[in-house]
This record gives structure tokens, C-alpha cells and sequence, in this order.
């Protein structure tokens, strides 16, 4: 009896260590949200809902998506795009490491194929 509880209890820590989180408690997906801009052209804007926006400052073209965040790792997922803009294609994901404060968002290519959004993602953004 004392074995079988000792082995239970030990499952069980073994199962909280290596078990993921849901998805919307993995990542810092609150710290993405809201405005940010690196060049004043143009300004990201991710929703808690994880979908994002990328603006022109003269409103002529966006791009639209999904992300998601897991630990420090982001994924973009392009959707639609308007104006001159071109989305990427709905297979070409993007994944870039971040880091996130209150006022600096940092953005590093993990792997992208989309050339495109690989020149305009990376670099350090400033919250709105």
C-alpha cells in the first residue's frame, strides 16, 4: 500500500513538471497586447483575442492575422491584407523569439518563410 501511494505521488510530480500549460497561460500572450512601432510608418497591434494588425501610419495597406505565444516563442499567421500590402501566404508561419515589457517589445527571426514579413518583423518596438 505505502508503495503504491509513493509511486501515485511520484506520477503525479512527474506529470506536473513535464505537463504543458493550456495555451493562454503558456506565454506572456498580455504582455504582446496592445500598439507598438519600431519606424513611424508603421504600427503592430496585437489583441488578446491573438490576432494582429499591422498598419501603415498613411492607412493605405495593413496586413492581418492570428498569433499565438508559447514561452517566449511567437507565431504569426497572416490572413488577409489590404491596400498595396501582401499577406503571406497562409502556410508561410513565422516564429520569432520575444521578450516584452511595459514599454519595449523585442522581435527575433526563430524561422520564417516568408521573406517578406522575415524584413519587417525583426528589431525593438516601442509600446504606443
Amino acid at each position: 500500500m505505502k508503495n503504491t501511494l509513493l509511486r501515485l505521488l511520484l506520477l503525479t510530480c512527474f506529470g506536473l513538471l513535464t505537463n504543458f500549460a493550456p495555451p493562454e497561460k503558456q506565454g506572456t500572450n498580455a504582455a504582446l497586447v496592445g500598439k507598438w512601432s519600431k519606424d513611424p510608418n508603421a504600427v503592430w497591434e496585437f489583441r488578446a483575442d491573438r490576432s494582429y494588425t499591422m498598419s501603415m501610419a498613411d492607412g493605405k495597406a495593413s496586413i492581418s492575422g492570428t498569433y499565438s505565444v508559447r514561452g517566449n516563442m511567437l507565431m504569426l499567421s497572416d490572413l488577409s491584407a489590404t491596400g498595396q500590402a501582401k499577406a503571406c501566404d497562409a502556410s508561410q508561419k513565422g516564429f520569432y523569439i520575444f521578450a516584452a515589457d511595459s514599454y519595449t517589445l523585442t522581435l527575433s527571426t526563430q524561422n520564417d518563410d516568408c521573406p517578406a514579413r522575415n524584413r519587417l518583423v525583426p528589431g525593438t518596438y516601442n509600446r504606443k
